[in-house]
C-alpha cells in the first residue's frame, strides 16, 4: 500500500489526526529503511577490541594484500569519503550499491581474498569505495573488522543489499549430477583427489589427464555479471566399488552451512570436514591433525563435542572455538583466550557441529590441520602457511576417506569414473 493510500484509510476510520500521523510516518520510516544503505558498523564489530600488536608478524603487509594499497591509504588519510560493503551474490550487490546512486570506477589491485574492490563516486560527486564479492554474515564481520583496524570512521561506512543464502541454488545444481553422493569430502579438494589418484597412480592413469587439467594452479577474477558460485568445480569419484565420493572447496564462515544443508537436503549423509586451524597451545603444533574435543560458547564455557565421528590415528583433544574472522588475534586477544583455555580456533567448523547435533541421521567427522601457532618458539603465523604443507598429509587425507566408506583393501580406491562439473552460475 502507498503512505498516500495508507492515510486516506486512516482517515476514513476516523482515526485521531495525532495518531494518524504517528502510523503514517512509521510506515514511511519502515519503507525508507529498506530502500537506503544501512550506516555503521555491525555491532559484533563494534564491541572488538583491535588495537596493539596482531600476532600476525607482518600485519601491515596482511592488511596491504587484502585490501590494495591505494585503499589502505586512502582509508588512512582521510581521501575516501566513504567505503560501501555491497551484500549478496556479485551481481544483485553491485545492482543494490548502483541502485542508492553509487557509481563504479576501476578495480583496486591487492593480492588476496576472495573480494573485489572498486573506486566509486556517490551521487554528490564524492569519491570512495565499493567493496562486493562479500557473502555471509562470518565475510561481512571479517571485511568490517579490516576497516576497524584502519580506524574507517562509522559514519562513513555503509552496507547495502543482504547476504544470500545458496542452498536453493546448490540444490538445484545437484539435480544435475546424480544420485546423492555416499561420501561428501568437504576441504582440501584438491590435495584429497590427488592423494586418492596417488593410492593407485597405475589403475587410476586413464583418469590423470582430466584430474591435472582441473587441479593445475590457475585462477581468474570472475567478471562482474558472474556469479560467486560460477567456475565452482565438483570433483566426482566413482570407485571400483561403486562408492560415489563428492569432494568442495571449503566456503567462508557460515557459506559452509549453506552447502552442507544442500547436500543433506539432496540426500547425503556422510560428511567428512577437513580444514585448518590455529593452535594456542603448543602441544598442537604446525602440520599435527586433530578432532576437537570441546567446542566453547559467547560465555566462553566449554561442552563437549558429540556429534562428531571419531577417526582412526586421530586424536580427540584440546578446547576449539568458531570465529568470525582472524583479525580479532592480538597480543591481548592472545593471551585471555589462553587463560580461560582455548586451544584452537577456526571459522566454519562451530557451524558444522551444531547442524550435526540437531540432526542425527548425519555422520560428521572432521579432521583439523594446524596451519599457525600463536604461542612458543615454534610461532608460525597464517600467511606463512600454503598448498605445499599439504603434500605430505594426503596420504592420511585418503585414510580418511577409507574410514569414512568402510574400505580396507586399497584396491577398491581404483576409480570407475571421475569428473569435474563446474557450477554455472546462480541457480545451477
Amino acid at each position: 500500500m502507498k503512505p498516500t493510500h495508507f492515510l486516506i484509510v486512516c482517515l476514513m476510520f476516523y482515526i485521531p489526526a495525532v495518531s494518524v500521523a504517528q502510523t503514517c510516518k512509521s510506515v514511511l520510516l519502515k519503507r525508507l529503511s529498506t530502500e537506503k544503505a544501512h550506516r555503521g558498523y555491525l555491532q559484533e564489530v563494534k564491541l572488538m577490541k583491535l588495537q596493539g600488536e596482531h600476532t600476525i608478524k607482518n600485519f601491515e603487509g596482511y592488511l596491504r594484500d587484502n585490501l590494495g594499497d591505494a585503499f589502505v591509504m586512502s582509508a588512512r588519510n582521510g581521501a575516501a569519503d566513504f567505503v560501501v560493503i555491497a551484500l549478496g551474490d556479485g551481481p544483485e550487490a553491485l545492482a543494490a550499491a548502483k541502485a542508492q546512486g553509487f557509481s563504479l570506477g576501476g578495480l583496486v589491485s591487492k593480492n588476496v581474498g576472495f573480494h573485489q574492490i572498486r573506486w566509486a563516486k556517490n551521487s554528490q560527486g564524492q569519491s570512495g569505495f565499493v567493496i562486493y564479492r562479500v557473502n555471509g554474515s562470518d565475510r561481512e564481520i571479517h571485511i568490517q573488522s579490516f576497516l576497524k583496524w584502519l580506524n574507517f570512521p562509522g559514519e562513513n561506512l555503509f552496507t547495502v543489499g543482504e547476504n544470500k543464502n545458496w542452498t536453493p541454488a546448490l540444490v538445484n545444481f545437484f539435480k544435475h549430477l546424480g544420485p546423492p553422493p555416499d561420501l561428501v569430502v568437504y576441504g582440501f579438494a584438491q590435495a584429497a583427489v590427488q592423494g586418492v589418484f596417488e593410492r593407485n597412480p597405475v589403475s587410476n592413469l586413464p583418469f590423470l589427464l582430466r584430474a591435472y587439467r582441473a587441479l593445475k594452479p590457475g585462477k581468474s577474477s570472475l567478471k562482474d555479471d558472474q556469479s560467486d558460485l560460477q567456475g565452482r568445480p565438483v570433483h566426482i569419484m566413482t570407485l571400483a566399488n561403486g562408492k560415489r565420493v563428492w569432494f568442495f572447496k571449503n566456503m567462508y564462515g557460515s557459506l559452509s552451512l549453506d552447502l552442507v544443508k544442500a547436500l543433506a537436503s539432496y540426500g547425503a549423509k556422510n560428511f567428512l570436514s577437513l580444514g585448518t586451524a590455529g593452535s594456542l597451545s603448543e602441544d598442537l603444533p604446525v602440520g599435527s591433525i586433530f578432532t576437537p574435543a570441546q567446542i566453547g560458547d559467547v560465555t566462553g564455557h566449554y561442552t563437549p563435542i558429540q556429534s562428531l565421528r571419531a577417526l582412526s590415528g586421530v586424536p580427540v583433544m584440546g578446547n576449539y572455538e568458531k570465529v568470525d574472522t582472524p583479525n580479532i588475534e592480538t597480543r591481548a586477544w592472545l593471551k585471555d583466550s589462553v587463560d580461560r583455555g582455548l586451544d584452537a580456533i577456526e571459522v566454519e567448523l562451530g557451524y558444522l557441529i551444531n547442524w550435526a547435533n540437531s540432526n542425527s541421521q548425519v555422520n560428521l567427522a572432521a579432521a583439523l590441520v594446524i596451519s599457525d601457532i600463536l604461542v612458543g618458539d615454534q610461532h608460525r603465523d597464517m600467511t606463512e602457511w600454503g598448498s605445499r604443507d599439504l603434500v605430505p598429509l594426503r596420504s592420511r587425507f585418503t585414510d580418511f576417506i577409507c574410514q569414512m566408506l568402510g574400505i580396507n583393501n586399497h584396491r577398491d580406491l581404483s576409480l570407475k569414473n571421475y569428473q569435474v562439473v563446474i557450477f554455472p552460475g546462480d541457480g545451477g
